[in-house]
This record gives C-alpha cells, structure tokens and sequence, in this order.
C-alpha cells in the first residue's frame, strides 16, 4: 500500500502519506488481529519543534476501548520501533470513533421510545428530587434501564 500511495501523493505529501502507508502494512502487527479490526490509523500528524521533526500518530478507536489502547501506548510505540526504526513515531494520540461492525458498518443503537406509562412511572419516581441537573440524569438513566429490560424481555 505505501508504494500505492507514494505514486498517488507525488513529492508534496511524500514522505508523511509513505509513513503512514507503512504503519496500515503491519498494523496487524502493531495491534494485534483483533484490535486491528476495532482501531484504525486515522492520519499522521507531522510536527516541527525547535528544529526538530516530530510523527504523531493518530488513532481512531471506539470510545470504550480508548482506556484500554490508552494504556497499551508503550507498547505500540515500542513494536512500532521495532518494526518501523525507534524514532519513526514521537507520540500517539487516541481519537473517539464510531463502534463498528465486523463489515465496517457503524453500529446502531436500536432503542424503541418509552410508553407513556413507562414515562409516568418513571416521573413519579423522581418527584422528590430537588436538583434538576441530578433528576435528568437520573431520569435518563432510568429510561436507559427501561428501555434495556423490555429488550431483554424480547
């Protein structure tokens, strides 16, 4: 892929699309197989700071693994170093991405709305609290909960 790329971009984007062109190449191996299929290269950010040059790498990954690869940074930077030379990438970064499925589609949270009896319940049951940014949290966290065990129920 990162010969593709080098004839599409030319000399003006060389040397950044080529790198990144590398890092898709082993990012099985980077990542492992199974997290290669939820987090992807996004972009690599090339930056200059007092005379040097700097990679960052950018990674898109699913909100909830973010904490995850988070703490795997090391580890990454170091099989990249391995892989790749130690000062290819200076830093990673961690982007939010939609949750995908396995054919690429984004996932779709498929929540009916709630009856109106369930709304009346769930109201009556926040009555007595006094703090309204606390009574809509708690509120939709209970229609959350509601809405889960109808599903469950299905």
């Amino acid at each position: 892929m990162s010969h593709g790329v080098r004839s599409i971009s030319g000399k003006t984007f060389d040397k950044k699309f080529v790198a990144l062109g590398r890092v898709l190449d082993l990012w099985d191996q980077i990542v492992g197989a199974d997290m290669a299929e939820k987090a992807q290269p996004v972009k690599l950010r090339m930056q200059k700071r007092k005379g040097k040059h700097y990679r960052i790498l950018v990674i898109g990954v699913p909100s909830a693994l973010s904490t995850m690869l988070h703490y795997q940074k090391g580890i990454i930077k170091e099989r990249i170093g391995r892989l790749l030379g130690d000062d290819f990438i200076s830093d990673i970064e961690f982007v939010a991405t939609e949750a995908r499925h396995k054919d690429g589609a984004p996932q779709q949270m498929k929540a009916k709305p709630l009856e109106e009896k369930d709304k009346q319940d769930l109201s009556n049951m926040l009555e007595t609290v006094e703090d309204m940014d606390l009574k809509s949290r708690l509120n939709s966290f209970g229609e959350s909960v509601i809405q889960k065990d109808k599903q469950s129920k299905n």
